[in-house]
């Protein structure tokens, strides 16, 4: 290649770059908090904000101590989120990931007797 070939090519893949560079923003990942109110207290007893998965078929699991006898499983994949009481005598909350997109809260219709549970997002999460 002689050296007008190679000018041109380094200006054009300059303009390119610069292109390319221009008005880029971050876009940060999906998070959701898992929060679970005492109604006789009004306490939270879970409030935690986690990352949701990008990668398929990743997976990040969280055990929260709610109350004696009473154990949160937070499960969550990059396709849904799940929410299961161990000890409370209901089904497992599953609400996709998808239905999360521009930020909301969902509120479980079936939680365990005597508290509220409900999802939020986005969040900060705790490990930050």
């Amino acid at each position: 290649m002689n050296d007008q070939k190679l000018l041109r090519f380094a200006l054009v893949l300059g303009c390119l770059f610069a292109i390319g560079c221009e008005d880029q923003a971050y876009v940060g990942p999906d998070t959701v908090a898992l929060v679970v109110r005492d109604k006789t207290t009004d306490l939270n007893r879970v409030d935690h904000c986690s990352f949701v998965p990008v990668l398929l078929g990743s997976r990040d699991e969280a055990l929260y101590d709610v109350d004696d006898g009473l154990t949160a499983k937070f499960s969550l994949t990059r396709e849904q989120i799940t929410v299961t009481f161990e000890g409370g005598g209901v089904s497992p909350w599953v609400v996709q990931t998808s239905s999360f997109d521009g930020g909301v809260t969902k509120i479980d219709d079936d939680p365990p007797s005597g508290y509220a549970v409900q999802l939020t997002s986005p969040c900060t999460p705790d490990d930050l």
